[in-house]
């Protein structure tokens, strides 16, 4: 599947339009609108880097493309913060009560 920087949330592709120098503007912006996925985030920023491609994804013979994906998402990562979905019944909590924590 191709990127389409156009199809980001408005707040997103302005910040995304400045160009590769806004990238952690352009992370921060797509957090605060919900893009939490650390391989997403790393693709937003992979192609705000590589306007030439036009969205073409990166086939398995591109290896420094690979490694530059790879080394931007590991700069990404500790920049989303770490959320976790609370339960949200009583048999959800039940289901992960794997040491007895919670009563039964």
């Amino acid at each position: 599947m191709s990127f389409d920087p156009k199809k980001l949330p408005s707040r997103v592709y302005e910040a995304f339009k400045l160009g590769a120098v806004a990238w952690p503007l352009v992370v921060q912006k797509a957090v605060a609108e919900g893009i939490t996925d650390v391989d997403e985030l790393a693709s937003i920023v992979f192609y705000l880097n590589h306007p030439e491609r036009n969205g073409r994804p990166i086939s398995t013979g591109e290896t420094a493309m690979i490694n530059q994906w790879k080394s931007f998402r590991a700069l990404i990562k500790p920049l989303v913060p770490f959320t976790v979905k609370p339960p949200s019944s009583l048999n959800e909590v039940r289901r992960y009560d794997i040491v007895g924590a919670f009563p039964k």
